[in-house]
Parts: C-alpha cells; sequence; structure tokens
C-alpha cells in the first residue's frame, strides 16, 4: 500500500530532491561568490532531509519489529497448542521462503521443533 502524510511525501520527493541539490552544488562551485552565500541553507537543507529520511526508517523498523514479535508469538501460541490443522493451513497459503525471511531464528527454531513434535 502507499505512503501516506509527510514521510510519503519525504520519500517519494527525497532522490529527485538531492538530485538538484547536488546538481546546484555542482554549478554553484564555478560561481565562488554564490557559493559563499547558498553553502550554508544547503547544508542546513541536507542535513534536514537526511535526519527525516533516518527517523522514517526509524519508524519502518520498529513497525516491523512489532509485526515479527506478533508473528513469532502466533507461531509459538500454534504451536504450544498443537494446533496441527491451523498450522498445516497457514503453512499451505503463505510463502514459507518469506516467512523464513522475516521471521527470528527462534520462530524457525520453535516451528521445526513443533513439527517435529507432531
Amino acid at each position: 500500500h502507499g505512503q501516506g502524510g509527510i514521510g510519503g511525501l519525504v520519500a517519494r520527493v527525497m532522490g529527485p530532491v538531492l538530485f538538484l541539490l547536488f546538481m546546484l552544488e555542482d554549478f554553484l562551485f564555478a560561481y565562488s561568490k554564490l557559493m559563499d552565500k547558498l553553502q550554508v541553507p544547503l547544508l542546513v537543507v541536507v542535513i534536514a532531509m537526511h535526519t527525516i529520511f533516518l527517523l522514517q526508517a526509524y519508524r519502518k523498523f520498529r513497525r516491523f519489529s512489532k509485526l515479527r514479535n506478533r508473528i513469532q508469538g502466533l507461531v509459538k501460541d500454534l504451536v504450544d497448542r498443537k494446533a496441527t490443522d491451523v498450522l498445516t493451513h497457514c503453512l499451505a497459503n503463505i510463502n514459507v521462503a518469506t516467512l523464513m525471511e522475516v521471521c527470528t531464528q527462534e520462530t524457525m527454531d520453535h516451528l521445526v521443533r513443533g513439527a517435529i513434535q507432531f
């Protein structure tokens, strides 16, 4: 799904704006008087954009971590309750390679141990 709000706007605009800023910087090297006036404002804009980008990345990481922990809890609960029908149905309807990619090693170990016990 698409990203909304200011973070989504920054994510879509960050690359082109940085490209234009770096082009402007190259242009300003040819005109040293103008460079002296615009160097600090351009630096502030670049630092602000990177700060916003890092905050967005941190928020995504936190959201991903919460979802990964939720998956881990669901898998643990299914294995502990020996819900073989539900677990079989889930594993048949998802991409197991993707599950292995997004889950922790602990989740996969729990899933394998549960499969061995069944």
